[in-house]
């Protein structure tokens, strides 16, 4: 759709209704602001902000269920993330190195996080996990140096290997 429009600022999707945004804005590295509305048959969001770095804050629709892998790999910039009460997956690397991402609510719901799924989250300070989840996924958590705060539930069966590696606070 828009994939590596480098000069690509603004974008307002509000009056589509895609049923795939997979590589809609990848590369789109001066992209900060997106509206979305509310996109009734898109379920799916691979490689959608992939590397879009100046990318501050996304407002997905309430009709996602799954957020593929890479889906935000190395925003940068990416301060604000809503996670809507239809999310039942986030994929591999989904927010990888979303280095100014510092607060993350998971919602109820909320069913498989995938490995490295919040790595490299460097500003990332206090998470909330749902009840709906079991496990904590291989090195979803790693290299989280500013984890101050985690809201682990009574229901968490496994923690993957490495799963808060290199969180020094």
């Amino acid at each position: 759709m828009f994939d590596d429009c480098r000069n690509l600022i603004y974008a307002d999707l509000s009056c589509m209704n895609a049923t795939d945004l997979s590589y809609a804005f990848k590369d789109c590295i001066k992209l900060q602001t997106v509206i979305l509305g509310d996109m009734t048959n898109c379920k799916t969001v691979d490689y959608l902000f992939q590397n879009c770095m100046s990318l501050k804050e996304v407002i997905l629709p309430n009709t996602i269920t799954t957020i593929n892998q890479y889906a935000f790999l190395n925003c940068e910039s990416l301060e604000i993330i809503n996670f809507p009460s239809s999310l039942k997956e986030i994929g591999k690397s989904a927010f990888s190195n979303c280095k100014m991402l510092d607060n993350v609510v998971l919602n109820e719901g909320l069913i498989k996080l995938d490995e490295y799924v919040f790595n490299g989250c460097s500003s990332l300070q206090n998470i909330s996990i749902p009840s709906t989840l079991t496990t904590i996924p291989n090195y979803g958590f790693m290299g989280c140096s500013s984890l101050k705060e985690i809201e682990i539930p009574t229901n968490i069966t496994e923690i993957g290997h490495n799963g808060f590696t290199e969180c020094t606070s």
